[in-house]
């Protein structure tokens, strides 16, 4: 379910800005993708599989631990080339 919230400019801004919380129910773990930027380079998705370059190595041995004990996982992703501008989408996901 996505709930749309406009939010009054402050007085820094001339414009509004559009807040969403997003929630949703499933049977295996989520990641929001947004959530790991900071640790991420560049995301790439394609047809059959999303690649994600990690900022460091040590990063990347952090995720492949913390994913890897999961069978899958759904991957939620709101970047260039894996879904349209201001859109998400859903991607069930197993860490290789």
């Amino acid at each position: 379910m996505l709930t749309p919230h406009a939010c009054q400019a402050d007085s820094y801004r001339s414009s509004s800005q559009f807040v969403a919380q997003v929630s949703i129910s499933s049977r295996l773990p989520s990641v929001m993708l947004e959530e790991l930027e900071s640790h991420v380079d560049e995301v790439r998705c394609y047809d059959s599989s999303v690649h994600l370059y990690f900022r460091t190595v040590e990063t990347l041995k952090h995720a492949h631990e913390e994913l890897g004990r999961v069978a899958g996982f759904v991957l939620i992703t709101s970047h260039q080339g894996c879904n349209r501008d201001g859109e998400r989408d859903t991607h069930l996901s197993a860490f290789y």
